[in-house]
């Protein structure tokens, strides 16, 4: 499954997450949370934050091809306190809906709360969350939405505090001392599930494909003192509760009733609140100790390390350490006789300016000379004299030329590298995007020398096809264009339906597929079929988006003389070619079919006098046998059966009367004419022999008498 997860944090929502993930589905999530992450950091999943427009939902389930969606209402469940301020969910719900009622959707998944069964709690905020219920339904009922709704417990795990519901607020408040007013009464039931139960019932919902509404319950209700209890021991403090007494919940009887959830899954909590649950709740209160630890350790590193980041500070405090270093070996160079005859400042203030530039470096040279002025008084120089003594002078001068011409040209040299790299990042920058421009437009060359030259449907195919149906035999193209339309529609399933211009509600089959054979029958009902006639109506092609059972996936009719004389149908075509390229192919096919099919027939009612006897539809010997002819070459393209045979009258009737009578009993899709014996013959198409007897009586009801050849 490719799930996406639609609205903010929410405990239940991120151990379903994880455990669709560990099952190998992959998970993506639309929130407005700004740094908050859904499921554990191991697992990758797209995240997408900020505010989004309808259109937007339909871009990320496409780009995912995503088939379950997860809304999560985490901020509206689990009210068993004062009724908090809250942001409605029913805006985003109804884009999501409205979004997701035209996309084929495996399931939406709805997590609601059980508290919506409790009496007298209905508080503004579980009303918008049985809103979302009703609205959900509502889709379901008018649009065939597949909805599956969860009815949670108060849902506790390992997570933060922060992240756990009325549980976590409870321990928060206990943490802190505070004493815990509850709206209850200490015998009222509540029924707490793990996280991990949750995803687990949920995962098997899912993988099972059910809809509807489900309790998430673990029938092991406790009381509200029991559970305050759990709650005292797992933060380790002295329980202090204020009973109200305001509210009820559901009895005892309601939390341990058959579960429908259990009978169809076979779901069983395994995590306990006075079992093993109490070890998953103690947990959690460590860790958000341990985390209120780490959370004042790092707020000070993170200042630390931000003041590191500063222009300046780090040189400087180099400079400074460097500096202390360089003063310490002062001390020895008076007695050491090598250097007695080195000026260290010097040195400290060139290496300083060659490392830092003329910024840091005019600190050295401060440094350098405050050392110089230190040392000077240190040996008892006059003040005077320094001031007034040239020969004073030249070791400050000497240390800021020094430093100054050191730190000019490194940062000059600094200046250019910074440029070259500017210049060079540019140009990587260009380069990349003229190979990614180069690539792009090699591949699209490539795709269209492929569709020109290779294409089934190119230019050149279309004339084939064209060139194809260039006949003036409607028999010849109707028994084509089955080939036709399986190479280039790519489908091994077509088949052509004839509908008599005196009876519209049913249509013969005149040829189909071989794998259509066996399984179509030989006449369809166009009155079961009301949404291929609305299309033809409109002069549309019909494309069975909705999956209609008994349809075929695209129908298109031919037209002759502005009436409907039958229409193209292809099945099992497979609805990855629901989309407008096949649509605007398949118009093309049947809009060639139309034409040629046009002047085939606009050309027999011209030659109808050369082809049929005066007066009647009963073909010419020569006609009769060259139409045989046409069927029998073209069995190789298109499954099509026959039966030929002849027609005697019973009584001495003329050949206008015993054309008239054959007329009368023949189907649109049949033929009539002298064959080649000079008898009078029926070529009957797509009559298997089982139906042989009940056509004879036809025959016989009408004076005629039919005799088939085995």
């Amino acid at each position: 499954m490719n799930v996406l997860f639609i609205g903010k944090w929410d405990i239940a929502g991120a151990y379903i997450a994880d455990k669709l993930i560990r099952e190998g589905n992959t998970a993506c999530w639309m929130t407005s949370e700004k740094e908050r992450v859904l499921w554990n950091k191991k697992f990758k999943g797209n995240i997408y934050r900020g505010i989004w427009r309808r259109e937007d939902y339909m871009k990320i389930l496409r780009a995912n091809s995503i088939d379950t969606v997860v809304f999560l209402t985490g901020g509206l469940r689990e009210c068993y306190e004062d009724a908090p301020e809250y942001e409605s969910q029913m805006l985003e719900l109804t884009n999501v809906l409205n979004v997701l009622r035209n996309y084929p959707l495996r399931c939406l998944l709805y997590l609601s709360s059980v508290e919506l069964d409790y009496n007298e709690i209905h508080t503004p905020v579980l009303t918008d969350l049985a809103a979302g219920e009703m609205l959900c339904e509502a889709y379901h009922n008018a649009y065939g939405l597949p909805v599956l709704i969860l009815r949670l417990g108060s849902v506790y795990g390992s997570f933060g505090l922060d992240h756990m519901g009325y549980t976590g607020r409870v321990l928060e408040n206990m943490q802190k001392g505070k004493e815990i007013i509850c709206q209850y009464s200490p015998e009222d039931y509540i029924d707490v599930v793990f996280g991990e139960d949750v995803a687990v019932a949920a995962e098997s919902l899912l993988k099972l494909g059910k809809q509807g509404t489900y309790r998430i319950v673990t029938g092991h209700p406790l009381t509200m003192k029991e559970y305050m209890e759990c709650l005292a021991k797992a933060a380790g403090c002295n329980l202090q509760v204020k009973w109200l007494k305001c509210k009820n919940t559901a009895p005892f009887e309601f939390f341990t009733e058959e579960n429908q959830l259990k009978l169809d899954t076979g779901w069983i909590p395994y995590y306990l609140l006075k079992e093993k649950g109490l070890a998953k709740l103690k947990k959690a209160v460590s860790k958000q100790e341990s985390d209120l630890r780490d959370e004042d350790k790092k707020e000070w590193l993170h200042h630390l390390k931000r003041l590191w980041q500063k222009p300046y500070v780090r040189p400087c405090v180099e400079t400074i350490l460097l500096f202390l270093l360089v003063t310490f070996f002062l001390r020895f160079t008076g007695d050491a006789f090598g250097l007695k005859y080195v000026d260290l400042r010097l040195m400290f203030v060139a290496l300083v300016s060659c490392m830092h530039g003329i910024t840091v470096g005019a600190l050295a040279i401060v440094l350098a000379c405050v050392s110089y002025a230190g040392s000077l008084i240190a040996s008892q120089v006059d003040i005077g004299y320094l001031l007034y003594s040239v020969d004073t002078w030249i070791p400050f001068a000497v240390y800021a030329v020094t430093g100054a011409s050191i730190g000019y040209i490194v940062d000059k040299k600094k200046d250019e590298k910074e440029a070259l790299e500017d210049k060079y990042s540019l140009l990587v920058d260009k380069y990349d995007f003229l190979k990614l421009v180069h690539g792009e437009t090699l591949e699209i060359k490539g795709d269209l020398q492929r569709q020109i030259i290779t294409s089934k449907h190119s230019f050149g195919h279309a004339y084939e096809v064209a060139v194809e149906l260039d006949s003036l035999k409607p028999e010849l193209i109707l028994l084509k264009v089955i080939g036709i339309l399986e190479n280039i529609m790519e489908c091994d399933k077509a088949a052509v339906f004839l509908i008599n211009s005196n009876n519209q509600h049913f249509a013969r089959m005149k040829a189909c597929s071989r794998s259509l054979k066996s399984t179509l029958p030989n006449s369809l009902n166009m009155d079961e079929l009301e949404k291929i006639r609305e299309s033809f109506r409109s002069s549309n092609i019909f494309v069975n988006t909705e999956l209609l059972e008994g349809y075929p996936d695209y129908a298109a009719p031919i037209y002759y003389q502005e009436h409907i004389y039958g229409f193209i149908a292809l099945y099992d075509v497979g609805t990855e070619k629901f989309t407008v390229y096949y649509q605007n192919l398949f118009r093309i096919l049947t809009s060639l079919i139309e034409k040629n099919l046009a002047k085939a027939l606009e050309y027999e009612t011209v030659q109808h006098d050369n082809l049929c006897y005066p007066g009647t539809e009963l073909l010419y010997p020569a006609v009769f046998e060259d139409r045989l002819r046409v069927m029998d070459e073209a069995g190789e393209d298109a499954s099509h059966t026959y039966v030929l045979g002849k027609v005697y009258p019973t009584s001495g009737i003329d050949r206008d009367e015993v054309a008239s009578r054959i007329a009368a009993v023949i189907r649109g899709s049949d033929c009539m004419g002298i064959d080649k014996d000079g008898d009078y013959a029926v070529i009957l198409v797509n009559m298997t022999m089982e139906y042989l007897d009940r056509v004879k009586e036809r025959f016989q009801r009408n004076g005629l008498v039919l005799e088939v050849g085995q």
